[in-house]
């Protein structure tokens, strides 16, 4: 993303679940940073936005921090302690100590 036009802040009407559904848009785009920034104002909207955290934690992993990541992954499992076994195993291989 260098030089490029830094993230605007989310439109009034945003929400979490709609700064969600941007931050993947990024991702597929492989654009990550711009990912986490969505994820992470979703989650100034909401701390307890799980979904943010879980997202956020994927974005960072393809970055490859994966100190951030497991950050994130460890906020989504204080939040949300029913997580997916397939999500689980993903977060396992990456941050053993969660």
């Amino acid at each position: 993303r260098e030089g490029a036009a830094p993230i605007s802040a989310p439109p009034a009407t945003a929400t979490p679940a709609s700064l969600v559904a941007e931050g993947d848009g990024f991702t597929v785009s492989k654009d990550y940073k711009s990912a986490v920034e969505r994820y992470q104002q979703g989650i100034k909207m909401d701390p307890k936005c799980w979904e943010c955290y879980w997202r956020m934690g994927e974005a960072y992993a393809a970055m490859e921090q994966t100190k951030d990541a497991c950050e994130a992954y460890a906020m989504l499992y204080k939040l949300q302690p029913r997580v997916p076994d397939r999500i689980r195993k993903r977060i396992s291989g990456l941050c053993p100590s969660l």
